[in-house]
């Protein structure tokens, strides 16, 4: 079912990367913040009025089309550096895809391989991390334009009928859960690794700072980072505000296969094709 719902997002946007396991860059800078939140919003807007989220050419933009925001990074200027969070898969504001279970069009590997990025290539077999989740990820919004999408990493088995007011009772209770987990878990494990991903490299000392390093150059490479990735609940009742962190979350964290809105005709991201 993860698959299924994985495949379907990614033929409604073959454009883009799409993926299940998304990782976190955190801003320092408000400036940074306030322009990430935007593309975020802006994001949303245009799964909501199931626009394909960007139009790069001018002349045709209209009223449905709401263009997103890279956010600049102004390192000599104003000293901007960012965060790795490699704590948590958020929802919401995401910007790294981990390579497993990700989607991309093949025309993108002519891109990927090509001589003119033969120097991130190096950087990649050279860097004791091997970011190359970050390099695609990075390169293929700069490409595309747009940020990529992410799907559900569990779907829960079954179809489950609950009446609206109960099923809203449910997902209160559960995002203050998991927001006091989610809080928790990062500070437990601030200085810990996460042993479940990438075992051999999570054992080199250093490693979060290493992968900080690695992030920091390849943003600093391409000068901007795209707005963030929305959840598979953007433009739903299932979207909820988060009081800090990234700015929303689904709920649930972990839907059933009748709750994914690209799934259900004349839901969100359903039809991208022009009437």
């Amino acid at each position: 079912a993860m698959i299924t719902s994985g495949f379907e997002l990614w033929k409604r946007n073959s454009d883009v990367q799409v993926g299940a396991f998304p990782r976190n860059i955190r801003y320092m800078s408000q400036r940074m913040k306030d322009t990430g939140r935007h593309g975020v919003d802006s994001s949303i807007q245009a799964i909501a009025s199931n626009a394909r989220g960007v139009d790069l050419s001018p002349q045709t933009q209209s009223k449905h089309h709401h263009p997103l925001t890279f956010t600049p990074i102004c390192r000599n200027v104003t000293g901007d550096t960012v965060e790795y969070n490699y704590f948590v898969f958020p929802d919401f504001d995401a910007h790294v895809l981990l390579p497993s279970g990700t989607f991309l069009h093949r025309n993108f590997l002519c891109f990927i391989w090509h001589p003119a990025f033969e120097e991130l290539r190096t950087y990649v077999v050279t860097h004791k991390t091997y970011p190359d989740d970050m390099t695609v990820s990075t390169l293929i919004s700069h490409l595309s334009g747009r940020a990529p999408r992410t799907f559900p990493r569990e779907i829960t088995d079954g179809v489950k009928e609950i009446s609206r007011n109960r099923r809203m009772l449910m997902l209160e209770y559960d995002r203050d859960e998991r927001e006091e987990r989610d809080e928790d878990y990062e500070e437990e494990n601030l200085n810990k690794v996460d042993q479940s991903h990438r075992r051999l490299l999570w054992k080199q000392k250093n490693w979060g700072k290493m992968r900080e390093e690695a992030v920091n150059s390849l943003t600093g490479y391409f000068g901007s980072i795209h707005p963030g990735t929305v959840g598979w609940c953007a433009g739903t009742p299932y979207m909820q505000k988060r009081g800090r962190g990234v700015p929303y979350v689904c709920d649930p964290e972990k839907p059933t296969l009748d709750l994914i809105p690209w799934l259900k005709e004349g839901g969100p991201g359903y039809d991208h094709c022009p009437k």
